[in-house]
């Protein structure tokens, strides 16, 4: 079994999800990965987490793509800017 798919085992809900994502996401708010993006990507977590399910690239573009706007990361942000 894929380490990634592991959750799929057990649910995890409520405070045990805080504790499992505690400090998660600072290592990309340092990135500078938007705050929006961060939360979108939280709740889809949480979601497989206290659903059992895996991980699905479909559901995941499908969940980014219900975001109101257009998120640049910070790494794509000076190539969005380059004039050939």
């Amino acid at each position: 079994m894929a380490p990634w798919d592991r959750h799929s085992f057990f649910r995890v809900t409520g405070e045990e999800a805080d504790r499992v994502l505690a400090g998660v996401w600072e290592a990309p708010a340092a990135r500078g990965v938007p705050e929006e993006l961060l939360r979108v990507l939280d709740t889809y977590v949480r979601l497989l987490l206290a659903s059992g399910h895996s991980l699905h690239r479909s559901d995941l573009m499908q969940m980014l793509s219900r975001m109101p706007q257009q998120v640049v990361l910070p790494w794509e942000a000076d190539e969005a800017f380059v004039t050939p």
